[in-house]
């Protein structure tokens, strides 16, 4: 009897073994199980801190939302958005170019844009007027044997906005509008999510790629005693950087030190009616920042730049495009500056007039250039992919 119920027991177990084998080669195998990435193309900036071996990413950016004034300054006018619409010509699909059409150079560069529309793009004040464009509406009424392409040459146009990321009441029609027109290409379709939120940003820096951004920690916005002693037991750095969860332009990022936290914190969680006088727009915007939550970073400085003599610590701006099709991807680098503060290291002033860029620019070495650009090769694959995969 034993010897009976040992082999019903043995034949039990193999059959459940069967079973389980089979249920997984049929969820291997079912479609809805596998997700393919979609193609995409995305035009992006870096700003990072390089000291030599050092590389430390401060914040990611989509290049249409970009003014680019020192590329234009240190090369030709324009060059970046040239270089960008050049590498869409291959594609040989029909481009157009989404928003208010640029007067000044605080927007898009005039210059480039000319050279857009002379190369055969087209121009769309916003979404509405796509659609009623004659080009669109035609290429969109055509029959295709795909509602999602794979690769990216079976897309019927490509549309490059000029500022992808839209407030919140603009979404939903965004949303219909991607659903509804699946055979076009936008342009930082895949990244945009991520790029415009320094929070969403610091994210994919998890795990093996976390040693590539300044060490940071996510505070709500509500001032207690504790608040500065709790970000810079986290941080442990003497200087900190206070930065909005997406502002552009280095609108209300701060550099402050250690001693000087507590004040700073109160001053811009509590008296935001004050810093409305404030003309220095570090300060200012925090009177109207509508988010819950802002970010704290440890400070991170480059190898000091010598120009003429004098020492600056530079922040790189680097502008790449991204792209992904049928599961390869491939990194296209269009150019790099430093950007510079308004003072050098060794003249009297304050931690912001000497590290806070954007008061000017100049060339990277040769020798920066390729080292930076080695190391992004192997960083920006991994942080796209992530992208990708939640797109």
């Amino acid at each position: 009897m034993l010897r009976l119920q040992f082999k019903i027991f043995f034949g039990s177990l193999i059959f459940i073994a069967i079973i389980s084998l089979l249920s997984l080669h049929h969820h291997a195998n079912t479609p809805h199980q596998t997700k393919e990435l979609q193609p995409d193309i995305s035009f992006l900036i870096a700003d990072l801190r390089w000291n030599k071996g050092s590389l430390k990413i401060l914040e990611l950016g989509e290049g249409p939302q970009s003014f680019f004034q020192g590329f234009d300054e240190l090369f030709s006018t324009g060059e970046m958005w040239r270089l960008f619409w050049n590498y869409l010509k291959p594609f040989n699909l029909p481009v157009w170019y989404v928003g208010k059409k640029p007067n000044t150079p605080t927007k898009i560069n005039q210059f480039a844009f000319n050279l857009f529309l002379a190369n055969g793009g087209r121009w769309a004040p916003s979404l509405e007027s796509l659609a009623h464009d004659d080009l669109f509406k035609q290429l969109a009424n055509k029959k295709t044997t795909t509602t999602r392409p794979l690769n990216l040459g079976q897309h019927l146009g490509i549309i490059v906005f000029s500022n992808h990321g839209y407030p919140n009441w603009y979404a939903e029609s965004l949303k219909k509008f991607k659903e509804k027109y699946q055979n076009f290409l936008i342009i930082n379709d895949a990244t945009t999510p991520y790029v415009n939120h320094k929070y969403h940003t610091s994210l994919l820096f998890n795990n093996l790629l976390s040693s590539y951004r300044p060490r940071w920690i996510r505070c709500k916005k509500k001032y207690s005693p504790a608040l500065a002693n709790k970000i810079l037991a986290h941080l442990n750095s003497p200087i900190v950087v206070i930065k909005p969860l997406n502002a552009a332009n280095g609108w209300g990022n701060l550099m402050v030190d250690a001693t000087e936290l507590d004040a700073t914190l109160r001053k811009i969680l509590t008296q935001s009616k004050h810093l409305k006088t404030y003309t220095d727009p570090s300060w200012s915007y925090w009177a109207n920042d509508g988010h819950k939550h802002f970010l704290v970073e440890e400070f991170v400085t480059s190898h000091a730049i010598n120009i003429k003599g004098k020492f600056f610590d530079g922040t790189m701006r680097v502008v790449f495009i991204l792209k992904h099709e049928q599961g390869k991807i491939a990194i296209n680098f269009l150019g790099c500056c430093w950007k510079l503060p308004r003072l050098s290291l060794d003249t009297t002033g304050s931690i912001m007039e000497k590290h806070k860029s954007g008061y000017g620019a100049a060339h990277v070495s040769q020798e920066d250039k390729q080292e930076v650009e080695a190391v992004l090769k192997s960083l920006l694959p991994p942080l796209y992919k992530k992208m990708l995969s939640k797109k």
